[in-house]
């Protein structure tokens, strides 16, 4: 390969162009950049050299490194917005978890609460049951002594009353007793006054 004074020139500043890149493309290594501006800045005095010194590989090689660097920076700027809108996503996609997990805490508190309450009714109806029950068994042990309270003061009229027909019946037969024992005395007294009456 023959040099000649375009290929020296285009030579010099391709070398020059990397001794001063070389510190700043290490300094955007170690920051994590990716040196777009580095790039345009080499895209741009490669074309301005190319032009100034009638070097038309030159400028091209300077035009193509530009597109590539605004490809690039395009690149970048997509990135940027597919990792701002992955952000926004991620964000809402937590927002959403988060107000399911609070929409489930809720309604578990709701369905916990609602057993509370339908336990809690289920007691006060046993116990309004036991109670109904309670006062019905009194009310039936109270119509029962009230019919034993009856049924006893029946039963001891009935025995008064047995009672009083016994003792009018003995009253009468003492009082037959008597009438015939009067009759008795009446009789003999008549049997002797009439022996008497016949001896005189």
């Amino acid at each position: 390969m023959t040099m000649n004074p375009t290929t020296i020139l285009r030579a010099t500043v391709s070398t020059t162009i990397k001794v001063v890149r070389l510190p700043l493309d290490t300094a955007n290594r170690l920051l994590g950049r990716q040196g777009l501006e580095v790039d345009a800045a080499d895209a741009a005095v490669r074309q301005t050299a190319g032009q100034m010194l009638g070097d038309d590989k030159l400028r091209a090689d300077g035009e193509r490194r530009q597109t590539a660097t605004q490809k690039r920076s395009q690149a970048a700027t997509l990135r940027a917005a597919a990792d701002s809108v992955t952000t926004e996503a991620d964000r809402e996609a937590q927002g959403r978890k988060k107000q399911a997990a609070a929409q489930r805490e809720q309604a578990d508190k709701v369905a916990q609460k609602r057993k509370r309450d339908a336990a809690k009714q289920e007691q006060e109806r046993k116990q309004e049951a036991a109670a109904q029950e309670r006062k019905r068994k009194g009310i039936v042990e109270k119509a029962a002594a009230e019919r034993r309270e009856a049924a006893d003061t029946t039963a001891k009229r009935a025995r008064v009353e047995a009672l009083d027909e016994s003792a009018e019946a003995l009253q009468e037969r003492e009082d037959a007793l008597i009438a015939q024992e009067e009759a008795g005395r009446l009789k003999a007294a008549a049997g002797s006054a009439k022996a008497v009456r016949k001896n005189s």
